[in-house]
């Protein structure tokens, strides 16, 4: 991006049949000062001029005066709120996914703050409002993201054991290509096509490999995820749920303590 907007990251993704796909993650202060917000609004409007024919923005964008399910502010038209929301009147976008509320904290007036931007309807499924990470009072968004239709996955993936490999026989190997003679007359892209060949073969030829089936696979957990971690973890969702559900003062003194001693021991 070329507006300066320092709380932003942006990612390019090449998509097939010329397509591409815009990712970007903001967040935006509830005290930040005109120039800021200035800045921000800047950034909105260059993001959605792009050429780019998938776009996802998500982010915390701390605008609680906003109502967005009746997409009204009462708020004055110069608003940070209201300046937002304006940026999308000239575009066919999705304003947001969030419907729920995602920032919880103590007394405070519970808000959306979260949100998911799109430029195009049913690219968010699955749309899940989990509790928050460590000390945070903002939900976790989990989402399925349907970018350019469904894709058939692998049914087969190569593990390499590279803690078992034969390194003394795969020197040997390199040995014999010491002399600089084969590539001298070679371009760079073909000193670098020649090279990654040889390196192919050798780990095929010394590293031990194994092909699983995909379905039959289970990926091993963490280290540090025990069952004490696991416990803490399970407690402290179960809590979150409860505040969530009831606003209680004590149902949130029992989500901060499980919320600490989770903390605690996944350290």
């Amino acid at each position: 991006m070329q507006t300066e907007f320092d709380v932003s990251v942006w990612c390019f993704v090449k998509l097939h049949n010329n397509n591409s796909l815009l990712v970007g993650s903001v967040c935006r202060s509830p005290n930040a000062p005109d120039s800021d917000n200035e800045k921000f609004m800047l950034m909105i409007n260059e993001v959605l001029q792009t050429k780019h024919s998938r776009l996802l923005i998500m982010g915390n964008f701390n605008f609680p005066e906003f109502d967005w399910e009746l997409q009204t502010a009462n708020v004055s038209e110069n608003h940070a709120a209201n300046k937002f929301v304006s940026c999308f009147k000239d575009f066919d976008f999705v304003p947001t996914y969030a419907t729920q509320l995602t920032h919880y904290r103590a007394i405070q007036q519970r808000n959306i703050l979260d949100l998911l931007v799109t430029n195009e309807p049913g690219m968010i499924d699955n749309l899940k409002y989990r509790e928050p990470v460590g000390n945070s009072h903002h939900c976790v968004l989990d989402w399925t993201f349907r970018c350019c239709g469904t894709q058939q996955l692998k049914k087969h993936i190569t593990k390499i054991y590279f803690d078992s490999g034969d390194y003394s026989g795969m020197k040997m190997c390199f040995a014999q290509y010491n002399s600089c003679e084969i590539f001298e007359e070679l371009s760079v892209d073909e000193t670098w096509t020649v090279i990654s060949d040889i390196i192919r073969a050798a780990c095929v030829k010394y590293i031990p490999h194994k092909t699983l089936s995909v379905t039959n696979h289970h990926h091993r957990k963490p280290a540090w995820k025990n069952e004490r971690v696991f416990t803490e973890m399970k407690k402290k969702k179960e809590a979150f749920s409860r505040y969530k559900d009831t606003r209680d003062g004590q149902h949130y003194l029992e989500c901060v303590k499980a919320r600490n001693a989770a903390i605690h021991y996944e350290k």
